[in-house]
């Protein structure tokens, strides 16, 4: 089941339903960071670029070497980047 719901934006009704438009990120009001990773296979950082782009105020962070987990890839750098983040010394 835990497998389904993983791959559950796989089914092309679901992922449409859930998208995030531009118009949704250009109503963000929080404090948002935007975290992307060079060798990330599900977008460039162009794309990563782009979202903060539409985010007012966004951050946005690259983790160099990583790909779609940096949290495991690179813990040390992940979390200085959300703990800086969070407490506003970014």
């Amino acid at each position: 089941e835990a497998c389904e719901m993983n791959m559950a934006l796989q089914d092309p009704e679901t992922r449409k339903r859930n998208m995030i438009t531009d118009q949704t990120l250009e109503g963000i009001s929080a404090p948002a960071m935007v975290l992307w990773t060079t060798k990330d296979p599900s977008g460039p950082v162009d794309e990563a670029k782009r979202i903060a782009s539409h985010i007012p105020g966004a951050t946005l962070a690259i983790m160099e070497n990583c790909g779609h987990w940096p949290q495991y890839e690179d813990t040390t750098t992940f979390n200085k980047l959300h703990l800086d983040f969070l407490l506003g010394r970014s």
